[in-house]
């Protein structure tokens, strides 16, 4: 794995290559095409998406990804379990991940903390990044290329014996359900500091088809897990498939329960921002029909969690009941408050986009809010949903837009059912960054052909045109110019405006042939006398390099 540097783009991006050795091994270049196809598909936040691959020039085959810093969730797990709080949260993204994958019929087999990365963002300390789609199995009707082939014989076992599910320990097809037992032992040593097996290989592939999972004050006697918890924990860790929950979804619905019911009730200051997070009658009723039919274990959690439902119920009735005072101290808090503290948001997107939207109503301008609600939608599936919200926060906003919630509308613009109205806001409300993600689109080759042409029309509008930068406008006018004099005329704004993006088309200037009967001919003969276009390619390499 090399860190390079991409000259175009002007970013950082990885580059992972197949060792030499490895190029004549069939099945290894399968598994690292299979790797490359797998995580070109995922558009997702909690995702390492894949740019690019192909061959070097000397016939190693390289993968490019988005490049990402941040601390892997082993190095995290090394001084021991993680608080309650934090492990929901982790074990929430991860699903979230999973479960894009799965619709996209993509099956992971390989989770466990070395392939999950904790990156931060902006202010949020803690995002997934789900790593190495390496001997992720891909359904033959999901891929491009309807002939793909199983990379390994019926009966043949991939993963890592720690957290292999019982099926794939004897050989069976992974599902998506084996990625949720993986899943479920990775919570299990977040909550406890340790796995529920230990041993050899062997030793563990046999535990995990027939060993009883101990409780994890069994194996971790310091172990405060709320019995709820724990119970869903053994939920996951079901020998019968059939007995995990029924998709990644269900997971992340039964982690905002569980998140929702341990969050403990805030100080009453603070209860105005947040009680009314509380869940509802709804919300309770899907979590107990996953516990139905489950052990007295999980009975026990089950009252837990009403309890600690009534109560969050019973203070939302006193709060909203103190709300409608038109005196004293919790409505003058309230009238002076205007965003929602740190912690809030915090708990909020521990708990999902039910409390994201509660605290988002209470705070309807606090954009950090709504950044975290965005990328909720995202995440679940609703680009709709997350592109209103962006809308709101572009109007918000002080100052350019987020990247990262740029990028939420560029997924959604190749989308079909997601395209106009990402588009619109591309077009008008997102004003100079729209125009950039428009250019952006217009080139970028992993979207649809019928996308980048959509973009490309975008940019000859008028009411578009009006919002690009300077630097901007000049290298659309550069590429709409079609003869050898308008362009040259051209060239003096480039001096002061070009940058690395017009690099490409300025240096395409320097070719002397293309024209002609032949393609034989100068196609910018008035150019050769003249000193603009060096001077142009010199000040857009120095703005590049700074």
């Amino acid at each position: 794995m090399y860190l390079a540097q991409h000259e175009l783009m002007q970013k950082r991006v990885a580059v992972k290559l197949l060792h030499a050795d490895l190029a004549d091994d069939t099945e290894a270049v399968a598994r690292f095409r299979r790797e490359a196809e797998a995580s070109s598909h995922l558009e997702h936040p909690n995702v390492v998406a894949a740019t690019d691959f192909g061959r070097t020039d000397d016939g190693q085959y390289f993968l490019v990804m988005d490049y990402v810093e941040g601390t892997l969730l082993r190095a995290a797990l090394a001084p021991g379990p993680l608080s309650t709080t934090r492990a929901l949260r982790i074990a929430r993204q991860i699903a979230l991940a999973l479960g894009r994958a799965h619709r996209a019929g993509i099956v992971h087999r390989d989770i466990k903390p070395e392939n999950i990365m904790l990156v931060r963002r902006d202010d949020d300390p803690e995002v997934v990044k789900v790593l190495d789609f390496g001997i992720a199995r891909v359904e033959a009707d999901s891929a491009p290329d309807s002939s793909s082939q199983p990379l390994t014989r019926a009966g043949s076992v991939l993963g890592t014996p720690e957290y292999m599910s019982p099926e794939q320990a004897v050989g069976e097809a992974a599902t998506a359900a084996s990625d949720l037992y993986a899943l479920g032992i990775v919570l299990y040593e977040m909550l406890a500091g340790v796995r529920p097996f230990d041993g050899d290989a062997s030793t563990m592939m046999t535990m995990h088809l027939v060993g009883q999972v101990p409780t994890m004050a069994e194996r971790a006697p310091s172990a405060r897990v709320p019995p709820a918890i724990e119970a869903f924990v053994h939920g996951m860790l079901e020998k019968d498939r059939a007995a995990r929950p029924a998709s990644a979804e269900a997971v992340v619905e039964a982690i905002d329960e569980l998140a929702r019911a341990h969050v403990r009730a805030p100080a009453p200051e603070k209860a105005v921002a947040t009680a009314h997070t509380g869940p509802t009658v709804g919300a309770l009723a899907e979590f107990l029909r996953f516990a139905k039919n489950r052990s007295r274990e999980l009975t026990i959690g089950g009252l837990a969690i009403v309890a600690a439902l009534v109560g969050a119920l019973v203070v939302t009735h006193f709060v909203r009941a103190a709300r409608t005072q038109p005196s004293g101290l919790v409505a003058n808090a309230a009238r002076a408050a205007t965003s929602a503290s740190p912690d809030a948001i915090h708990r909020a997107a521990v708990l999902g986009i039910p409390a994201l939207e509660d605290l988002s109503h209470t705070y309807p301008e606090d954009v950090a809010i709504l950044r975290e609600l965005a990328f909720a939608y995202d995440g679940a599936g609703r680009p709709s949903d997350a592109l209103r919200v962006v809308e709101r926060a572009a109007n918000g906003a002080k100052g350019p837009m987020p990247r990262d919630l740029v990028r939420i509308i560029v997924r959604a613009a190749s989308k079909f059912d997601s395209s106009d109205e990402a588009f619109r806001l591309l077009e008008g409300p997102l004003g100079q960054d729209g125009v950039e993600a428009l250019l952006e689109l217009s080139s970028d080759t992993s979207t649809t052909a019928e996308t980048r042409e959509r973009a490309s029309r975008s940019l000859t509008k008028p009411s578009v045109r009006k919002n690009a930068s300077e630097s901007t406008g000049f290298l659309l006018d550069l590429k709409a110019a079609t003869s050898c004099e308008s362009r040259r005329q051209l060239l003096g704004r480039g001096v002061d405006l070009a940058d690395a993006r017009a690099l490409p088309a300025l240096r395409a200037l320097r070719n002397t042939h293309g024209c002609g009967r032949h393609g034989t001919d100068d196609c910018h003969k008035c150019l050769r006398s003249d000193p603009s276009l060096e001077r142009a390619i010199r000040a857009a390499g120095a703005r590049a390099a700074q």
